[in-house]
């Protein structure tokens, strides 16, 4: 069987015709990036000691809590509330959130209120915990905190 020149030709124009399109395709064909919520699991844990010697638990104090969820620094949910601290100087809360990409969870507590000096805060976005996700898309979340008044 003889194969000429003109046929070869043919056939490996068409063989780089198809390689051209599919690899063009693979480069237009990509998976749109989908934002998985993360349902996050907060406990928030308030410990309040006496402000000279550091030590002594503080019973009884009203502990303000201030709850916020940005979206691109732009908050979107925002909660305040109060808890009294227990005999042993503590306040535990468990919050449960849903976040987005580009949502960040805000947590500030201060004993007294919240425009006092002794406002305490931490923050998370969503791009630091999908890495903690587990197979539920789900993380716990512990944020402590030690007030002292």
């Amino acid at each position: 069987m003889k194969f000429n020149t003109l046929q070869i030709t043919a056939k490996l124009i068409i063989v780089i015709f198809l390689l051209i399109f599919i690899v063009g395709c693979e480069e237009e064909i990509s998976e749109p990036k989908i934002s998985v919520p993360l349902n996050v699991v907060l406990s928030v844990e308030v410990y309040v000691l006496d402000k000279e010697f550091k030590i002594h638990p503080q019973t009884n104090i009203e502990i303000a809590f201030h709850e916020s969820v940005k979206l691109n620094s732009v908050v979107k949910k925002e909660e305040f509330y109060t808890r009294i601290t227990c005999p042993k100087g503590w306040v535990i809360e468990r919050r449960n959130f849903e976040i987005y990409d580009n949502e960040e969870i805000f947590i500030g507590v201060s004993a007294d209120s919240i425009n006092t000096g002794d406002y305490f805060y931490k923050s998370i976005n969503y791009d630091q915990l999908v890495g903690r996700a587990d197979s539920s898309n789900s993380v716990l979340l512990f944020f402590p905190f030690t007030v002292y008044r």
